[in-house]
């Protein structure tokens, strides 16, 4: 309780009233936060432009006990990416990237690796765009592993079996609950992983975004990357029990008709 100082990634804004904003973010100390911006609509709000969406700010908040929205009292820059804004399909991206921050990640529950993993993606957006289709397979990857939701790739989350002999490369399956399974274990709703989608999902484990993406291009892999981009949509929805907003016109900016 009381006044807390955090770095933190505004994830989204709502007008409040004529002169308010609350504001969504991602905090170091206290994860996914709602907090009132008083008077951020004016013209000269101290707050200025750092309340933008996908802003890294250093904030200070103020908590009442019984209070479901904190106070900010004070937002400052470290890193912005609003060079991103003219760019529709990163737009849309990002907004469907923030979309599964607040979905997933338990309110008020810090999580270092989970904001670690989303400014190194950020990162990954802001320098090669290209790369954008691919990094959001990477963040969804991370989101769902983070969250619980999806067991490691790499061995059976029934028997262990480990997959990366080559021998059971082509038996691997993922249930609707997020569990790689192997064939004998997977029961009747899994679907079955190719052997190239299932050394994508075990290297993104290890590899940082940019690196993870690059390899994809090098080995040429569009359609085993359209087989892990399935996988993962397919266990967001069951995880959430629908389909994201975004998630669709995410998808018909990057894989247009």
């Amino acid at each position: 309780m009381g006044l807390i100082e955090s770095e933190g990634l505004i994830l989204r804004t709502h007008k409040l009233g004529e002169a308010d904003k609350i504001v969504v973010c991602l905090t170091h100390k206290c994860g996914v936060i709602r907090g009132v911006a008083r008077g951020a609509r004016r013209l000269k709000s101290r707050f200025g432009a750092s309340l933008e969406p996908f802003t890294f700010v250093q904030l200070s908040l103020f908590e009442r006990e019984g209070r479901e929205l904190m106070s900010l009292r004070r937002a400052e820059i470290e890193r912005s990416y609003f060079h991103l804004a003219g760019n529709p399909q990163v737009m849309a991206s990002l907004e469907y990237l923030s979309e599964l921050i607040i979905e997933f990640a338990p309110p008020h529950a810090p999580d270092t690796k989970l904001i670690r993993m989303v400014r190194a993606c950020l990162e990954a957006i802001s320098a090669q765009p290209v790369l954008l289709p691919k990094i959001i397979c990477y963040f969804e990857f991370w989101v769902l592993k983070l969250s619980g939701v999806l067991s490691p790739p790499d061995r059976c989350a029934i028997c262990g079996v480990n997959f990366a002999a080559a021998k059971h490369r082509a038996r691997a399956c993922v249930s609707r609950d997020g569990a790689f399974k192997c064939h004998d274990c997977r029961g009747y709703d899994g679907l079955v992983v190719s052997g190239k989608a299932l050394e994508r999902l075990i290297a993104m484990q290890v590899m940082a975004p940019v690196t993870w993406s690059e390899a994809g291009d090098r080995d040429g892999l569009n359609e085993v990357g359209l087989e892990v981009s399935k996988i993962l949509k397919r266990n967001i929805a069951n995880a959430l029990d629908r389909t994201p907003r975004g998630q669709a016109e995410t998808f018909a900016h990057i894989h247009p008709a």
